[in-house]
């Protein structure tokens, strides 16, 4: 789901209005109304994860529907218990800008061995 589908949809389920989540996140009303209607990018990351909280949703969710707004594949974590949310979503940030050697080692280092 994109940030447009998530926005709308949360919303809808919380009874929020545009102009609420634009109070919360001090933005005008008609820059929120942009951003759902794909017109506008996504926010800061500061943004998105207080969007999370008004939306009541995940961090990790949050910034994966704004990423594939963004058109960027999301990052292919496995489930593992020794990967916390936070590194995860640091790795989401700055996936995009990591040297494939470099990916290819976090990979090794949090993928459990078999």
């Amino acid at each position: 789901m994109n940030l447009q589908e998530l926005m709308k949809t949360r919303r809808a389920i919380l009874g929020l209005s545009q102009n609420d989540i634009a109070d919360a996140l001090e933005f005008s009303p008609s820059y929120i109304a942009d951003v759902e209607a794909g017109r506008r990018a996504p926010f800061s990351y500061q943004k998105l994860a207080m969007l999370a909280d008004i939306l009541k949703v995940s961090d990790r969710e949050i910034l994966d529907a704004a990423l594939l707004t963004r058109g960027l594949t999301l990052f292919p974590v496995p489930s593992c218990p020794r990967v916390s949310e936070q590194a995860i979503i640091a790795l989401h940030r700055r996936w995009t800008e990591l040297k494939h050697e470099d990916f290819l080692q976090i990979l090794r280092i949090l993928l459990p061995k078999d």
